[in-house]
């Protein structure tokens, strides 16, 4: 329990909340659903309502006698579900990487329930060609906020320069075409870095962009 951690672990927890939270950010922005243990549909219908990032006061990774385990920590109990959301008590993670993974799971849960995107996990997400960007045949799907979240520095920078950002990380991590495993297999940050091209983009009405010998085709 939350009220249990000692003065040093809150700490630790607190910390640990604001990496794994831009983690999660990007796993939705990308279009990535948590796995099903971690979703929405595992989550009381009677704790959504204090499922949002206001309330989130830390994430305690740590290792019991089951293995690791991952609790998302609340600021104030939600019905039903107290001040925690976590791993199965009954069954740890194996190792640490796992249990982070989980959190991360969580807080995107979090994301989607707050965003009114949690819908179930089982029915495909209707098409939006406004929240939609396609990257050379892969899409990537946007939050409806998403031309909010496009910061102002951003929203500055010339259409022209914005796709030759493009085209530099692409022909670095893609030389040979963009493919689903490929891009799922980039680190999150650089996941986020096509994201957040893709979101600036988009708020300026361009939906699609493809190479074509080295040069922007669209």
């Amino acid at each position: 329990m939350a009220d249990r951690l000692d003065a040093e672990a809150q700490r630790g927890a607190k910390r640990l909340l604001k990496p794994l939270l831009v983690k999660a950010q990007v796993k939705v922005r990308a279009g990535e659903r948590p796995a099903a243990a971690f979703g929405p549909d595992a989550v009381p219908a009677a704790m959504w309502p204090s499922l949002k990032r206001s309330n989130l006061a830390g994430v305690h990774i740590y290792r019991s006698g089951t293995g690791w385990q991952a609790d998302i920590l609340l600021k104030t109990s939600a019905p039903g579900g107290g001040t925690i959301i976590g791993t199965d008590a009954a069954q740890g993670c194996s190792t640490r990487e796992e249990a982070v993974e989980a959190a991360i799971n969580m807080l995107a849960t979090v994301i989607l329930i707050e965003t009114g995107q949690a819908a179930s996990t089982a029915e495909a997400p209707s098409a939006d060609d406004h929240l939609t960007f396609d990257l050379e045949g892969l899409p990537i799907t946007l939050e409806p906020n998403f031309r909010e979240a496009v910061p102002q520095a951003v929203r500055d920078i010339p259409t022209s320069e914005v796709k030759q950002t493009l085209i530099r990380y692409l022909s670095a991590d893609f030389p040979n075409g963009v493919t689903r495993d490929a891009f799922a297999a980039l680190p999150p940050e650089r996941r986020g870095s096509y994201v957040g091209l893709a979101a600036a983009l988009l708020q300026r009405g361009v939906r699609e962009f493809q190479r074509e010998d080295g040069a922007i085709a669209k």
